[in-house]
């Protein structure tokens, strides 16, 4: 047997070197007779294909396509696995690529292979028939395979590929291979990282692709995203997402997925803002069709410029005449740091259009409740709201632009300070409009009523329409704007209205209005200004010239006695402004020619002249040594002269008199400083008289018929109290060392107030002395009892010629007759009068009244 087996040997050996040399040579005669010839392979031309090794149950080699200077596709090392009768089944079982390059470029919005020259695909049904393969692959390995994105505006991005997938596989009718399923897993390094797996299935004419997501990251975001956004390096992404195509249609009939970003943070900036979101987990939940499909978004935490966790759902909807979004949006703990902005929960849905021919369409509709509010705290300044309603439209077309958007807040409280504000009824609208180059903006705000608390002044139906100027439009001047106010007031009380317009100029605009009196119509006060936004400053000037001021005006807006006229001529100017963030302003008020009468209570007061400057407005206060003058004064038989006052408003409750002087019977008249002040009804002060002719005196107390000469000084303390006016122990007395002369023509009034137990022929010589008395003092007292003055005077002198009177035996002075010499005996006398002066008792509780409100 062996001897036979060696006369066969070399036809052996002969047969296994065929075979040895066939093999070796086989990759050499394939490479140079077969692979030599061709030129291309689908979209690439081929610059190198090649084998390296044929065997039995394996084959290598390599491959290079590219189109022109780039290289498209690299495999440096391709490797078949295979066995003789899965080769004559047109099967391998396994096919690996190790460090393959693969080279895709951005065209025109898509992506593909670089150097692909593109083919025209008519549009339509995916036949699965198409996807035939010749040959089966049951599986692909992939070992380090780069990816490298190319685009012209940024650095190419690169990525590493490793994977392992298996396919399986049914024959059609020409006994190719259509892949039926497909499952295997991936990892990535490079500029994008991450694990994951794949599953598929296709089955007629419906192919099922589930694909998992295992922390995939970016690593260089700067090869990705624009330059002015940024992504967290420690940004994962992990999830499954799983949809079905209809090849049918062409369409994807559904699609689910559930993804979830941790420790996610995005940062972009714009033009004016760095905005921030960043979170530790953001979690997107989606299922349906593109024609319908349903998503979820939360919580989207945003850090810039403000702060706030955002909740979104809806749906969205992408059929060939666009796209079309609708759903809600919920923020939470909305807020600014800088400007202490705050909405605790802010709900709202929107509604979105995207179309080629149309543009994008956005609308957005929010509410703030009640119990949630919002609040900005700037400094010093703090704004609350409650119940607001919002909403904003955008509209960009391919030639225009346009953006509105609506506030409606129900109450606005605004304190600064200790100034303390109320806005109700709030609605504000802007619009934002861009046609060419041109770029317009308008902002019209509406306010029903705005009320100071601290110094009750109210303003009610504000209307604002402006065009803003720039920077906020490109107008080299604004379109012109109005502001007008239906009603201003103090206290209950309407004083004003206002119209004005407004124009712009550069990055400020012009104001010019009038303010006219509701109380009288024919008093006008202009105004002039300008506002400057950007650098928050306003400043305004007005203005009102001599106008004639009545009774009707002044009764509209302070409470007025009844019987009362004042009429006379009124000016006034000032100005305000805000800067730095607060408001300032000043006012002077003058007074001329003015009279006030009321005749049933004697009161009469002529020529009035006040000058008053408020320099801290709003605050009601005025300067020291404010002066007002009156030439003449009436208060029933009280006569006053050139009269002088010198006051200061401390603040609006307030009036301090510092002092007063006024001419009264031949003298002067002073009073001390006195502080009048609203809610305190007992007011009360001295008056200091100085030379004050003694005869004039008794004139305006009652003694009309009355002569002489001399002066009396002292002082009268009086006080209004509840009950009205009181003298409270007040005297004058003469100079000491210097008497005077009096005379009584009618003594009838005398005799009553003389001393009950004056001898009745006393009292007769007393009678005649004081019809030509010389004394040498004289006092006179005055104090309140029950509702009438008691004026007590108390005389010393002696008549001035002797009288026809002499002492009889028992020292009892009796008159006699005119030869008799007759005597000039000294007198002291106590004269004590009842003074009805009903006038000053009224009066005083009139003014007790005003000061007690």
């Amino acid at each position: 047997m062996f001897t036979r087996i060696l006369r066969f040997f070399p036809y052996l050996l002969c047969i296994g070197a065929v075979f040895i040399i066939a093999g070796l040579s086989a990759p050499f005669l394939i490479n140079r007779m077969v692979l030599a010839d061709v030129k291309r392979i689908g979209e690439f031309e081929v610059s190198e294909i090649s084998i390296d090794y044929l065997g039995l149950f394996s084959a290598s080699g390599s491959l290079r396509l590219s189109s022109g200077e780039h290289e498209s596709i690299v495999a440096p090392r391709i490797r078949l696995l295979y066995t003789p009768r899965g080769l004559l089944n047109r099967q391998l079982d396994a096919l690996h690529i190790d460090g393959a390059l693969l080279h895709l470029e951005r065209r025109s919005g898509r992506i593909g292979v670089r150097g692909a020259i593109p083919t025209e695909k008519p549009q339509g049904r995916l036949d699965p028939r198409e996807a035939a393969w010749p040959v089966a692959v049951n599986s692909l390995i992939l070992r380090d395979c780069s990816i490298t994105l190319h685009d012209i505006s940024s650095t190419p991005m690169r990525t590493t590929l490793s994977g392992d997938l298996a396919f399986g596989y049914r024959r059609d009718a020409e006994n190719n291979y259509l892949p039926a399923s497909l499952s295997g897993s991936y990892r990535l390094s490079g500029t994008v990282a991450g694990a994951g797996s794949i599953d598929g299935s296709l089955q007629e004419n419906d192919l099922a692709i589930t694909a998992t997501i295992d922390a995939l990251r970016l690593v260089d975001g700067r090869q990705v995203l624009p330059a002015a956004v940024s992504l967290a390096e420690s940004t994962t992404l992990s999830g499954t997402v799983a949809l079905h195509i209809d090849l049918a249609r062409s369409v994807i009939s559904h699609l689910e997925g559930e993804l979830e970003a941790g420790n996610y943070g995005v940062d972009a900036q714009t033009a004016h803002n760095f905005v921030e979101v960043a979170g530790p987990l953001l979690a997107i939940k989606l299922h349906g069709s593109p024609e319908s499909l349903v998503y979820e978004i939360g919580p989207l935490d945003v850090k810039q410029p403000l702060t706030a966790r955002a909740e979104l759902s809806g749906t969205v909807s992408v059929r060939p005449g666009g796209i079309k979004t609708n759903g809600a949006l919920h923020l939470h703990d909305l807020a600014h740091a800088s400007y202490g902005f705050t909405i605790a929960h802010l709900n709202g849905s929107y509604q979105g259009f995207l179309s080629a021919e149309q543009g994008l369409a956005f609308h957005l509709d929010g509410a703030i409740s009640e119990d949630s509010g919002f609040g900005v705290t700037a400094g010093d300044l703090r704004v609350r709201g409650k119940k607001a309603e919002l909403s904003a439209q955008l509209d960009l077309r391919h030639d225009s632009q346009r953006g509105t958007a609506s506030l409606k807040v129900d109450t606005l409280g605004i304190a600064a300070t200790d100034d303390q504000f109320m806005l109700t009824d709030i609605s504000a609208d802007i619009e934002l409009a861009r046609v060419a180059e041109i770029f317009d903006a308008r902002i019209s705000a509406d306010i029903a009523e705005v009320q100071d608390s601290r110094h009750g002044w109210y303003a009610k139906g504000i209307r604002l329409e402006l065009g803003l100027p720039p920077p906020f439009s490109t107008r080299e001047e604004s379109k012109p704007g109005v502001i007008s106010l239906a009603e201003l007031g103090h206290r209950h009380t309407p004083l004003a209205s206002c119209q004005a317009s407004l124009t712009g100029d550069g990055d400020a605009m012009a104001i010019e209005g009038t303010v006219t009196a509701l109380f009288d119509p024919a008093l006008v006060m202009s105004i002039k200004g300008v506002l400057d936004p950007v650098n928050d400053h306003l400043h305004v000037g007005w203005q009102v010239p001599l106008s004639y001021l009545s009774t009707g005006g002044l009764a509209a807006v302070a409470p007025m006695p009844a019987d009362l006229s004042v009429d006379g001529f009124v000016e006034a100017r000032g100005a305000f402004e805000r800067r730095d963030g607060s408001l300032y302003g000043s006012a002077t008020l003058r007074v001329s020619d003015a009279m006030a009468a009321d005749t049933r209570r004697g009161l009469s007061l002529g020529g009035i002249n006040c000058a008053v400057t408020l320099p801290t407005l709003p605050a009601l206060s005025t300067s020291p040594s404010q002066i007002c003058s009156v030439n003449t004064a009436s208060l029933g038989k009280l006569r006053f002269t050139d009269a002088d006052i010198t006051f200061r408003l401390e603040d609006a409750r307030t009036l301090f008199i510092e002092k007063s002087l006024a001419g009264w019977c031949g003298g002067t008249l002073e009073s001390g400083s006195l502080r009048l002040q609203l809610g305190n009804a007992d007011i009360g002060t001295t008056l200091f008289a100085s030379r004050i002719n003694f005869a004039q005196l008794l004139k305006q107390f009652g003694f009309d018929d009355t002569e002489g000469d001399g002066s009396l000084n002292g002082r009268l303390p009086v006080r209004l109290g509840p009950d009205g006016l009181f003298f409270d122990d007040g005297f004058l007395f003469s100079t000491p060392g210097a008497g005077g002369i009096i005379k009584f023509n009618d003594t009838r009034i005398l005799r009553e107030a003389m001393a009950s137990d004056l001898q009745t022929s006393n009292l007769a010589y007393a009678m005649s002395a004081l019809e030509d008395f010389a004394y040498n003092w004289a006092r006179i007292s005055l104090n309140n009892e029950q509702e009438d003055v008691l004026l007590a005077m108390e005389l010393d002198g002696k008549p001035r010629a002797p009288l026809p009177y002499s002492f009889n035996r028992d020292g009892i002075l009796i008159r006699s007759d005119e030869t008799t010499e007759g005597t000039q005996h000294p007198l002291r006398l106590d004269i004590n009068l009842r003074l009805p002066l009903l006038e000053m008792v009224q009066w005083g509780q009139h003014i007790n009244s005003l000061m007690g409100e």
